[in-house]
């Protein structure tokens, strides 16, 4: 065992004292073995936020560390402060310490007064960060530009100019603060499938910030170039009525009916789909960005791009865009391959899962836990 999973064993166990109180009410978590956070170790401490820096080998130390927070504020009969939990890291990393705080926190009474994340981006994947960023301004100035991210790309160690910079934009945050808004966490339910038919067919039922995409996510980079065929997928969705709230189901029939009647309605099509986001805080699909004002968002829905391919067009002509997109509002997603040899690649919070022949997403987590706590620096 290394030092610093002995350092987390060490808290861990001191924290089942009823009199003692190891983790100071804040603590840094960072992924152990990325070149990043580690250039980062050696100045954490400076920053005026007195508390315990914990590196995270696997899972379970994550595990450990949500129930040592637990036990803790449990202890604390009156005047109960929410934990710091300051995150170092990108998207797959938040994601982790996303299934854990579900798992936990799902166990235990008002979970929400227990924690307060903090979000710092490091690495190449920030889609969250980038999201807090649409939210609150002076989060964007701090962390959401090159000079903050070339920091940590780059090889050589930092200056003591560059040390001043992360600890004083770390602080800024960590005491500027003071909000907290509270982010969906919503649910995907994956059925995926191995590449024989003997294969075992795994389920797994996954939390999730901000986005779900289907298709490769590199043939869109570029929405000029040439892309790969994408999967074939059908498609079920529900359209809340805009009304009286209620889920009206369309079966395929050749109906004639008005578009106003038609918009309400769940729609359910078998199309060559390309790429689809869900998420309830904003729609984005890389090259095809949906203008956050077009369609208003609730809590209880999410924000639906599809992009696939117009028949009716002739493509014939390279001028002629191949793509059609249609954005609605909806409250849950079904998708279902259509080619039995093999499923199709789905991209949650900027981690892929391949092999998926069935999802389905909902807009919020089915226990108690259904919020992120998320510190800003404004009300939301």
């Amino acid at each position: 065992m290394n030092e610093e999973n002995k350092s987390l064993k060490s808290s861990l166990k001191k924290s089942n004292s009823a009199n003692s109180y190891p983790l100071m009410e804040n603590i840094f978590l960072l992924k152990a073995g990325k070149r990043r956070t580690q250039k980062l170790l050696p100045w954490i401490n400076l920053s005026s936020l007195q508390g315990k820096l914990i590196w995270i080998q696997n899972f379970l130390d994550i595990q450990q560390t949500f129930s040592t927070v637990v036990k803790y504020q449990q202890k604390i009969k009156t005047n109960r402060t929410p934990f710091k939990i300051v995150v170092l890291g990108s998207d797959v990393f938040i994601t982790e310490i996303l299934r854990s705080y579900v798992d936990i926190l799902s166990k235990t009474q008002k979970p929400l007064e227990l924690i307060k994340f903090y979000i710092l981006p490091i690495g190449k994947k920030i889609d969250i960060a980038l999201h807090i960023a649409s939210l609150d301004s002076q989060y964007r100035t701090l962390f959401i530009h090159s000079n903050w991210k070339n920091l940590f790309d780059e090889q050589e160690k930092f200056t003591n100019q560059e040390i001043e910079f992360i600890v004083s934009s770390m602080d800024k945050y960590i005491y500027g603060g003071k909000y907290t808004t509270l982010l969906n966490i919503n649910e995907a339910f994956l059925t995926i499938k191995g590449e024989d038919s003997d294969s075992l067919i795994i389920q797994k039922t996954i939390p999730f910030l901000k986005s779900m995409k289907i298709g490769e996510q590199k043939d869109f980079e570029k929405q000029n170039e040439h892309v790969s065929e994408p999967p074939r997928v059908s498609l079920d969705y529900w359209v809340r009525h805009q009304k009286d709230k209620k889920e009206i189901k369309e079966k395929d029939e050749k109906k004639k009916e008005s578009k106003k009647e038609r918009k309400d309605k769940k729609i359910t099509k078998h199309v060559t789909l390309e790429f689809v986001v869900a998420t309830p805080l904003r729609t984005i699909a890389l090259a095809l960005k949906l203008d956050q004002n077009e369609l208003p968002i609730s809590g209880e829905s999410f924000s639906l791009l599809t992009v696939y391919t117009d028949k009716k067009r002739n493509l014939s002509s390279k001028k002629e865009t191949k793509y059609q997109r249609r954005a609605l509002q909806i409250s849950k997603l079904l998708a279902k391959t259509l080619d039995n040899k093999k499923g199709f690649v789905v991209n949650i919070d900027s981690i892929d899962w391949t092999g998926v022949s069935l999802i389905t997403i909902r807009p919020q987590w089915n226990s108690q836990t259904k919020y992120f706590p998320l510190a800003v620096f404004n009300k939301v």
